[in-house]
């Protein structure tokens, strides 16, 4: 945008301008005019002069720009005494050419001006980004501890409830309140499994998922939940696009989006799916600095709602940040989360009364992998009772105490140890081999991993049931489980221990014990 009050002068900077290749957005000739132009046009530079008609002068003008929005300034102007030089640092203008200056000088300016303003944007975003993975991480952490914690004691209740369960008679009086429990029980579940998510300390259960599949089973699950007025559409997928990741999760995920965006529809609109691909090299992903180069596939969900301001979305994923007054819950936040766990990241494209698409990147696998077979936690089994010899490891006294019980009364001769140290004390004092290893993960010194890896030195084939209510973050770079290896996500079900140890201890007839 050029601003110059002499006609004449304004007509040849605008030619020159042409001849190097600029475009011209507008040509105005006072500083209320470039103050209202530039709020309106945004433009990507303003050559400002300094002297112009009308009540405040080109430094002024460029003082309220500056204030509003971020454009480079400029200055054109014959005048170079100390006092206008003086207001004019100020208002941290890019160049000060004094005329008359030449064509290459003003392109000299411009460019070196525009390159300026791209680096210092840059490092702007980049810092912000920083900061904002610095609050995310802060928060991550507090809520994996207190996950963890939660976890432990919901394990207690349910067990207990459990207990009691089983001791009262069928139509006793007391059983609508049991079932209440377990009810509570279920509900905090769904919240901490929301706060580990949030952590990316979450459990997750990945496979090789295609995702018009997925696609569709949301559009089932989605339809009722949605208004009216809310066309739901999935654009056509022509070939199968396949991702490595937990389906459960995944598919949330796209629902907890999709609810967000209904709710910036209130009076009705449009949300569209769509499945593509993306290739990112060292080039390329300059504007996605959460990946790494690689072959990705895409996942948008666009609606035509109200959109967001900058202000808005910089905080869209923040915890516990809603922009509806009843809002509450950790919402996209635990997207974000499962997403940066699974390797991939979440983009979010918004103007307001423009709508807004967010667009998932998960690393593309182009082959299926086989996939082994999962024991199935709560399939039937013949007996839940066993003799064998278990070592029960788990820092917490009151989980400690509750798994002691219930597996001694199931017949099992248990050794039971605070930490992995006393586990490994405890083991080489014992008469007999060690059947199975039922420990929790994060454990303080030795971890759960740690201890398993120790004793399958001298019983490589002693079976291990890992219990978690948050992922050790240790374990990642500790290689992957062995197949007689299992893990269990706290809360934990007594029922579904029990038939976990005798389906490792029992396997069905054609695989290996």
């Amino acid at each position: 945008m050029l601003v110059e009050d002499e006609r004449i002068v304004a007509l040849d900077l605008a030619s020159t301008l042409e001849e190097l290749g600029y475009t011209v957005a507008a040509s105005v000739s006072t500083g209320e005019a470039a103050v209202k132009q530039a709020l309106k046009l945004r433009p990507n530079l303003v050559l400002m002069d300094i002297r112009l008609a009308g009540k405040i002068d080109g430094i002024e003008a460029a003082e309220q720009i500056r204030k509003e929005i971020d454009i480079p300034v400029i200055y054109l102007t014959a005048h170079s005494d100390e006092p206008t030089l003086a207001r004019a640092k100020n208002t941290g203008p890019l160049a000060y050419l004094v005329k008359p200056f030449k064509a290459l000088e003003l392109h000299c300016a411009i460019e070196i001006a525009l390159h300026r303003q791209e680096t210092e944007l840059r490092q702007r975003e980049a810092r912000e980004r920083q900061m904002q993975a610095e609050k995310i991480e802060s928060v991550a952490r507090l809520a994996g501890g207190i996950a963890q914690e939660f976890n432990n004691l919901l394990s207690i209740v349910s067990g207990y409830s459990e207990l009691l369960e089983t001791d009262l008679p069928a139509n006793n009086g007391g059983m609508p309140r049991v079932a209440a429990i377990h009810t509570a029980v279920k509900t905090a579940t769904q919240l901490t499994r929301q706060l580990v998510s949030l952590s990316r300390g979450q459990m997750l259960f990945p496979h090789a998922i295609d995702l018009k599949s997925i696609l569709s089973e949301t559009d089932r699950l989605v339809a009722p939940l949605l208004g009216s007025g809310i066309e739901l559409t999935i654009a056509p997928i022509r070939e199968p696009v396949w991702v490595r990741a937990d389906p459960e999760e995944l598919q949330q995920s796209i629902v907890a989006i999709i609810s967000n965006a209904g709710d910036a529809m209130p009076e009705g609109g449009k949300i569209t799916l769509q499945v593509g691909a993306a290739a990112l090299s060292s080039k390329n992903s300059a504007k996605l600095p959460d990946l790494v180069p690689g072959k990705y596939a895409t996942l948008s969900v666009t609606d035509t709602g109200s959109g967001m301001t900058e202000q808005v979305k910089a905080r869209i994923f923040d915890p516990f940040y809603s922009t509806k007054k009843d809002g509450k819950g950790l919402g996209l936040a635990v997207v974000h989360g499962f997403v940066a766990q699974s390797g991939g990241t979440i983009v979010v494209e918004t103007k307001p009364g423009a709508g807004t698409t967010f667009t998932i990147y998960l690393p593309r696998i182009t082959q299926l992998e086989t996939e082994a077979e999962a024991i199935h936690i709560g399939s039937s089994a013949p007996s839940l009772r066993g003799s064998e010899n278990l070592l029960l490891v788990e820092d917490h006294p009151q989980l400690r105490a509750l798994f002691q019980e219930f597996l001694d009364s199931l017949g099992y001769q248990v050794l039971a140890a605070g930490s992995g140290t006393e586990a490994v004390g405890l083991v080489k004092k014992f008469p007999s081999e060690i059947q199975v290893v039922v420990t929790n993960v994060v454990m303080p010194g030795m971890n759960g991993w740690h201890l398993a890896r120790e004793l399958k030195q001298t019983s490589p084939d002693i079976k291990v049931i890992y219990t978690t209510g948050y992922q050790d973050l240790a374990m990642e770079d500790s290689g992957d489980p062995f197949p007689d290896e299992v893990f269990l996500q706290k809360p934990l079900a007594l029922g579904d221990l029990a038939t976990t140890i005798r389906q490792m201890l029992d396997p069905p007839p054609g695989l290996p014990n």
